[in-house]
């Protein structure tokens, strides 16, 4: 799904200018900017790793205005993305002043979070960094109320440097849980470096270079660990029993995908599901 759309926009990142903005006008699809309306206007929720340009006002999914309150939980006071980053109340600056609750704790461990606190939790570009996905999904789920939502941001391979390797399967990220793997893991690294496309993507200057930053990765999180499309994001999703809402693209290189906690789940047989 979307596959040929995605190859398209990485073949005109080559070309930048008015023919590629031509391009985008007529690859995007309509954006269903009600549902997202829908779940979000006036509700309470976290933000893994934000905040993010792409939820702010005049941007092209901007949610941030809706909300009535959004708190923010990032790994680090200091990571790649964003400059210091002060926790505690009213240091999550997402939207023109707005702010909320800023924590410092790791996306698969939100152990300073209680259960079902929040109306919806949103994560842009996170989840492929993450070494322990299900880990993950498995905490946001926690923390979320039930019937609660939740929005996930991913880039389609197609669009990127990992546009040479596999999308992880299910059944992988299952022994990943199933393995207890952490975040530590540089089980994907070697797969990585042979297949980034350096052409598209070389934040270090050169390829030694980019290989001592992966070898820091728990310190940065800036591995793409994992690769996805739309096909496994809504096999995840349902194995894990979240509705989905609504999938769109949004160019160039974003695959988004809003579900429904369907129902409560007990942790025990959460676990028996993953």
């Amino acid at each position: 799904m979307y596959e040929k759309t995605f190859k398209m926009v990485r073949i005109m990142s080559k070309f930048p200018g008015i023919f590629q903005k031509i391009v985008y006008y007529f690859l995007q699809e309509k954006i269903n900017y009600e549902a997202y309306y829908k779940n979000l206007q006036g509700k309470e929720g976290l933000e893994i790793g934000g905040p993010t340009q792409i939820f702010k006002k005049n941007n092209k999914l901007p949610i941030y205005p809706w909300l009535k309150s959004l708190d923010g939980c990032n790994f680090s006071e200091n990571t790649v993305w964003h400059d210091r980053i002060e926790k505690g109340k009213l240091s999550y600056d997402y939207d023109n002043r707005r702010r909320g609750y800023q924590y410092i704790c790791d996306a698969v461990d939100l152990k300073l979070i209680e259960d079902g606190k929040y109306d919806f939790l949103l994560a842009s570009h996170v989840l492929e960094h993450i070494a322990n996905p299900l880990k993950a999904l498995h905490e946001w789920l926690r923390v979320v109320k039930e019937e609660g939502t939740i929005l996930l941001i991913v880039p389609h391979k197609e669009a990127t440097f990992d546009h040479q390797r596999e999308v992880t399967t299910l059944s992988h990220l299952k022994e990943d849980f199933k393995n207890n793997v952490d975040e530590k893991d540089l089980t994907h690294l070697p797969e990585i470096l042979k297949l980034h496309d350096y052409g598209l993507h070389n934040p270090t200057g050169d390829v030694e270079s980019f290989r001592e930053r992966s070898l820091h990765n728990y310190e940065n999180r800036c591995l793409h660990q994992h690769v996805f499309d739309i096909d496994q994001l809504m096999k995840l999703f349902n194995h894990l029993q979240i509705e989905v809402i609504t999938v769109d693209i949004i160019l160039p290189h974003n695959l988004v995908i809003l579900g429904q906690k369907t129902k409560k789940i007990p942790i025990k047989q959460l676990k028996k599901l993953i």
